[in-house]
């Protein structure tokens, strides 16, 4: 109700005003409808329970084995870290590379079951820190890959959404948690920490499998492969609009566009801006008075 009656400032819009309920409406669609898009929405929801459980739910693995008062500072400390390091290390490693992708998607469930065994207070401190490094990298890739599978007009809204779904499944789980925990013990509740940590792990492994690089621009477009994909749109978008794309290629980017709301949008983007640079007074080239003196510098040479 509140957005409703908020006045927005219209100073430097470049795009036409969208209805709320219109937005709400393309951006539900968008999280929904593309397979591709509605894994890494999952897979971000997910890693955001994950991690919310571990900062929530952690310390009842010292409460339980009697932990130092002294112990908790440098714990929460070394849990805070690893969103920071976790950061850093997701800008040096390469989760493009499945294999790498593979093993770190392993090593989660790994850290999460260790809290199932073990009675050392030491180990249990360093399975939490190791699975909340872990999922802070997973976090900042489901990011990156939510970025590049939706518009730039729809990805706030649907990182909200994101937001909210984790803490839809959030609820349950923590009720089914502290359920588990008072029934069995809280060591064998580690086993729900394992099972979301292999669920994330393996919805990783997918995404990856999905988002490898697209062959470059220059591909021979004779031969083109079934159907265009979002990004693939990307590549072509520029020899969409100067028509300059083979007759079968042109007909499965309008296919695509077809069916496809973000794309529509992206497109109309992007044809907005070429329109904008042609009626701007910015020169696109240097004149050729400011060539000159370069091109008589050779020529002496």
């Amino acid at each position: 109700m509140a957005f409703l009656r908020f006045d927005e400032p219209r100073l430097n819009r470049a795009a036409e005003p969208v209805a709320l309920r219109s937005h709400i409406a393309l951006t539900y669609r968008t999280m929904i409808r593309k397979p591709a898009v509605r894994q890494v929405v999952l897979l971000a929801a997910l890693i955001g329970l994950l991690s919310q459980a571990v900062f929530e739910f952690g310390p009842l693995w010292l409460v339980a084995l009697a932990a130092s008062p002294a112990l908790f500072g440098p714990y929460w400390a070394a849990l805070v870290s690893t969103l920071g390091v976790g950061g850093y290390l997701t800008s040096r490693l390469n989760l493009h590379r499945r294999a790498t992708a593979s093993l770190l998607a392993v090593l989660a469930p790994a850290a999460a079951v260790t809290l199932t065994w073990t009675r050392s207070l030491a180990a249990v401190i360093a399975a939490q820190t190791v699975l909340a490094l872990l999922l802070a990298i997973f976090g900042i890739r489901a990011g990156k890959l939510l970025h590049d599978g939706v518009p730039s007009s729809l990805r706030a809204g649907v990182s909200s959404g994101v937001g909210t779904l984790s803490w839809l499944l959030f609820l349950p789980f923590s009720l089914a948690l502290g359920w588990f925990s008072r029934s069995h013990g809280v060591r064998q509740a580690g086993w729900l920490l394992t099972a979301a940590a292999l669920l994330i792990g393996l919805l990783l492994i997918a995404s990856e499998f999905r988002s490898q690089p697209l062959p470059p621009a220059t591909t021979d477009l004779a031969t083109p492969p079934d159907g265009v994909a979002c990004q693939e749109l990307v590549e072509l978008v520029t020899d969409y609009l100067d028509g300059a794309l083979p007759a079968d290629v042109d007909g499965m980017v309008q296919q695509h566009l077809d069916g496809c709301d973000g794309c529509i949008e992206y497109v109309r983007q992007i044809r907005l801006t070429i329109d904008s640079l042609q009626h701007s007074d910015v020169p696109t080239a240097p004149p050729p008075e400011a060539a000159a003196p370069a091109d008589s510098h050779r020529r002496d040479q």
